[in-house]
C-alpha cells in the first residue's frame, strides 16, 4: 500500500509540476503574474496545482488496484481527473456543482488507458496516441473557454 501511495504522489507531482510549466509559459507570454480574472497571482496557481498533488496523489495511489483491468483503469483516470479539476476550481473561486467536473475529469480516464498502454508496449500506433490527446485537448480548451478561463 505505502508503495502505491508513493507512486501516486510521484504521478501527482508530475501533473503538478507540468501544468506549473504551463502557468509559467503563459505569465512569461502575458508579462505579468498576476491573474486578475481568478484574483490569483502566478505562484498561486501554482500552489494551488501542488495542493491538488497532495491530495490527488494519494487518492489515486491509495485506488491503484483499480489499474489491474481497462475499466478500472478508466475508472482511477476519471476519478483523478474529477477530483483534480473540483480541487483546482474550488480553490480558484469556481462556485460549480463538484460533477461539472466530471466531464473533463472524462478525458483523464481515457489518457489513463493510453499511458497504461504505452508503459506495457501495447501501443499498436502513435496516431491513435496522438488522436486522444488532440482530442482531449480540444475538449479541455473548449471548457476553459466556456468557463471564461481562456
Amino acid at each position: 500500500m505505502l508503495d502505491n501511495l508513493r507512486w501516486g504522489v510521484r504521478w501527482g507531482l508530475w501533473y503538478a509540476s507540468a501544468f506549473s510549466a504551463w502557468v509559467l509559459v503563459l505569465s512569461v507570454i502575458h508579462r505579468s503574474v498576476r491573474w486578475p480574472k481568478y484574483g490569483m497571482t502566478t505562484w498561486g496557481i501554482v500552489g494551488t496545482y501542488y495542493l491538488a498533488a497532495l491530495v490527488v496523489g494519494p487518492t489515486v495511489g491509495a485506488l491503484r488496484p483499480l489499474a489491474n483491468s481497462r475499466i478500472g483503469t478508466f475508472a482511477l483516470g476519471w476519478i483523478a481527473g474529477t477530483l483534480g479539476y473540483s480541487l483546482v476550481a474550488f480553490t480558484m473561486g469556481a462556485l460549480t456543482p463538484w460533477w461539472i467536473w466530471a466531464i473533463p475529469g472524462l478525458g483523464f480516464g481515457g489518457v489513463a488507458l493510453v499511458m497504461q498502454d504505452r508503459s506495457r508496449g501495447e501501443v499498436r500506433t502513435n496516431w491513435r496516441f496522438i488522436a486522444i490527446v488532440a482530442a482531449i485537448a480540444a475538449v479541455l480548451a473548449l471548457w476553459m473557454h466556456f468557463l471564461g478561463w481562456w
